[in-house]
């Protein structure tokens, strides 16, 4: 067998990953994300079940921040704001803008930006994985499509939920550079991109979501205990980042639990 570095040398034929199907690539999963973007961008979704909920909470935490206040909601306050049990995007870096722009263009906002994150998040798992570009193009026009993008952006309005869909990708690309990396600073900016896609889905996604995809990904990160007891400093500054990211949320869910 030949050398680690000698392997790594060795020209390796992979006929769709020429020029010409890269563009043909990019050009399929930009198609696929335009044709999905325009279901909520062009379009209007019929259900309103989070405007009642995450929308108002998070449209009220915007104009106290503009005014100069930074409001914390709880369930002992009336009804609650939000809602009790209800989710918010208030701890959302694009919350700020709820202040300055209409809530129907920040909404589209927000599933803009979350599906491009989705698009390029599945663009850069699969070619860390090793796929080619077309069956990386595959991937993202897969993931953009599916039967549940499709449900929590035109169906249901469920923006929260879209969200942690949308930010998985990077999640699982940030856990995977954690475990290859093999030098410090890697492995910080690896540990600060699993801390902060994990603080930014615990503070803004829905809590049901905790049990979808927190159990895989417990029982991916067991397949790979001893890199994990191995970098364990690493790890542990992750989780300390996403437990700070998403700290404002906690006692509200304490107490609603």
């Amino acid at each position: 067998a030949l050398p680690r570095r000698a392997q790594d040398q060795v020209p390796v034929n992979r006929p769709f990953d020429s020029r010409a199907w890269r563009a043909t690539a990019v050009g399929i999963a930009a198609a696929a994300t335009l044709w999905m973007g325009a279901g909520f961008v062009l379009g209007v979704n019929p259900d309103e079940e989070e405007y009642r909920s995450a929308i108002p909470s998070t449209l009220l935490a915007a104009r106290a921040l503009a005014h100069g206040g930074f409001a914390f909601w709880t369930s002992d306050v009336a009804l609650g704001v939000p809602q009790p049990f209800a989710q918010s995007l208030w701890m959302h870096p694009l919350m700020p803008l709820l202040a300055v722009l209409s809530v129907p263009v920040w909404v589209t906002l927000f599933y803009v930006v979350h599906l491009l994150l989705a698009a390029a998040g599945t663009w850069a798992l699969a070619r860390r994985l090793g796929a080619s570009s077309l069956s990386t193009s595959m991937a993202v026009a897969t993931f953009v499509m599916a039967s549940p993008a499709q449900n929590y952006a035109l169906t249901d309005f469920w923006p929260t939920v879209w969200l942690v869909y949308a930010t998985v990708p990077l999640l699982l690309l940030a856990l995977l550079t954690l475990l290859a990396a093999e030098s410090p600073r890697p492995r910080l900016k690896a540990a600060c991109g699993v801390g902060l896609t994990a603080g930014l889905i615990g503070a803004n996604g829905h809590q049901g979501n905790l049990i979808v995809y927190i159990v895989p990904i417990l029982a991916f990160l067991a397949m790979h205990a001893r890199a994990v007891v191995r970098d364990w400093p690493w790890w542990l500054l992750a989780a300390i980042v996403a437990v700070l990211v998403a700290a404002p949320t906690i006692p509200h869910l304490a107490v609603e639990a």
